[in-house]
């Protein structure tokens, strides 16, 4: 077998591993976390294009979205030196786990980066409806009773059940429980399922009448994880590719965007102060958590004080009883990478608005950019996808495959 069908196939197994573990996040294949693999695979992937590049002395094409987020996922490890001085204590097991999760979405970045001329979309889709299958079979046993420890998981919470500090955990068709499966949090079941749905509408490998099978399972699975921000968001969703459908023809695509991500990130902001909906219990204690992670912005306000800093910070305030996240990329991003971290990424939301190439797509980007505002997400892989992976033109033309296989021959 020639080398250069090996790196097909190590690259092959690569995105295949990302895509599965970015849905079923819980899954172990006989006790093993496939991400150790993902990330042996990430480093051999990346030496030997980078061995190529210095025999051969290829030149990579030009990339904004690249540009962009490899800036933002640096200044998250660069911002770190603020713990030198930040005066919080730091819960050294915690802090290594997100470091190696945002390491991880980096690599995965150059991975995809560096051999943008093998991704093909269409499998991509395929990939992603693949794993929500497999989700929904973790849906299926959960509600048989099933732990996910029982059925090759990781022994965490698969089900939300509705309780008094949680009224809200009930499901579409009006159980008081909310299913998570593989995905561990029904929130993020309920992304991954929307997720499935455009994959699924973008396939083109998938004939009519079983898109319109599996997109009526995946609804069903998303009404049994029901995210109230998701359903909110695509309904916004709805009158957002309206207008840019109309005002794009007259050149306004580009200002809508901008005043988009403009007016969400002043939302965040605004809306604790006002307290709309705070007589929801679940925004309520957002509110709280978003106010002291403005608090924390205010003491370091350019470079933040660190990835993780927010979790000590509210820590330190309740008397070690509460070690959580602040429930909000934009807040997190703020208060941990200060303001030149927030900037950085509000450009990535904006290019890749700008840029998106159909309106399913669109669609799913700003999902996204609301979901981002109630939940934290830097650290997790669909990042990645919908914000580089989902971007990426099908190859990179002619001339420029010729030039991958021409400075690929020393490996033949």
């Amino acid at each position: 077998m020639k080398k250069i069908n090996i790196i097909n196939l190590m690259y092959n197994l690569y995105i295949f591993i990302f895509i599965f573990t970015m849905i079923n996040r819980e899954f172990l294949f006989f006790g093993l976390d496939l991400r150790f693999i993902l990330l042996i695979l990430g480093i051999i992937l990346i030496c030997i294009k980078l061995l190529n590049i210095n025999r051969y002395g290829t030149t990579l094409k030009k990339d904004k979205n690249f540009n962009i987020l490899a800036m933002f996922f640096l200044w998250c490890l660069v911002c770190n030196i603020s713990w030198f001085w930040n005066g919080l204590d730091l819960n050294t097991e915690k802090f290594i786990n997100q470091i190696i999760l945002i390491i991880n979405n980096f690599m995965a970045l150059i991975v995809f980066y560096l051999y943008k001329e093998y991704i093909k979309q269409d499998t991509v889709n395929k990939i992603i409806v693949f794993s929500c299958l497999v989700l929904m079979i973790s849906f299926i046993l959960i509600s048989m009773g099933y732990q996910l420890s029982q059925i090759s998981g990781s022994d965490v919470r698969a089900i939300a059940v509705a309780s008094d500090a949680a009224s809200d955990n009930k499901n579409i068709f009006g159980g008081n429980y909310r299913l998570a499966g593989y995905a561990e949090d029904p929130n993020y079941a309920s992304m991954f399922w929307v997720i499935g749905i455009i994959a699924t509408l973008n396939s083109k490998s998938i004939n009519k009448k079983l898109k319109i099978l599996i997109i009526l399972i995946f609804i069903i699975c998303f009404g049994f994880s029901c995210s109230k921000t998701i359903l909110l968001s695509s309904f916004l969703g709805i009158i957002y590719i309206a207008f840019v459908k109309i005002l794009s023809k007259y050149g306004y695509k580009k200002a809508i965007n901008g005043m988009l991500i403009i007016l969400l990130i002043l939302s965040c902001y605004i809306l604790p102060k006002t307290q709309l909906l705070s007589s929801m219990s679940t925004m309520k204690t957002r509110f709280n958590m978003w106010n002291m992670a403005n608090e924390l912005f205010e003491k370091s306000p350019i470079i933040g004080n660190g990835i993780d800093s927010f979790k000590s910070y509210i820590n330190k305030i309740n008397n070690g009883n509460w070690y959580v996240q602040p429930h909000s990329t934009y807040w997190q991003i703020a208060s941990e990478t200060g303001i030149i971290g927030l900037i950085l990424f509000m450009l990535i939301l904006y290019n890749v608005l700008n840029n998106s190439k159909n309106m399913p797509m669109n669609f799913l980007i700003f999902i996204y950019i609301i979901f981002a505002i109630n939940f934290e997400t830097i650290q997790l892989q669909f990042v990645i996808y919908i914000l580089y992976i989902m971007n990426i033109e099908q190859g990179w033309g002619e001339n420029e495959k010729q030039k991958s296989l021409i400075s690929s021959k020393f490996i033949e």
